[in-house]
């Protein structure tokens, strides 16, 4: 005899997806990561230095999650800092949240020590 699938089909709690008693995000809510991505790699096409203007673009782009990181306090600087680095390592920081965050950590260590 087959058993019946689960009511919804969903699998019962501890039969894949995520462990029991794990909840996925809230309903609305997207990981902080997810969004970066989905925002900054639209940027990458356009750092390039034919663009006179993506410095600023870019920086739209971060400001909010190098507040999320960082803080009210140091974002602006921490930004302005950002979009100062060469090409490579702008389009680095815009294809991996993790090498933003880290750019962002190192930046704001700076700023504490001084």
């Amino acid at each position: 005899m087959n058993a019946m699938p689960p009511l919804g089909g969903m699998p019962p709690a501890g039969l894949g997806g995520m462990p029991p008693g794990a909840r996925g995000p809230a309903p609305g809510q997207v990981p902080i990561q997810l969004q970066y991505m989905q925002q900054a790699m639209r940027m990458v096409p356009a750092v390039t230095n034919a663009n006179p203007n993506y410095k600023s673009q870019v920086g739209e782009v971060i400001y909010e999650f190098v507040e999320k990181i960082a803080g009210e306090e140091f974002a602006p600087k921490i930004t302005g800092m950002l979009i100062d680095l060469p090409l490579e390592d702008i389009k680095a920081y815009l294809q991996n949240f993790n090498v933003l965050e880290e750019k962002v950590k190192q930046a704001e260590g700076l700023l504490r020590d001084q």
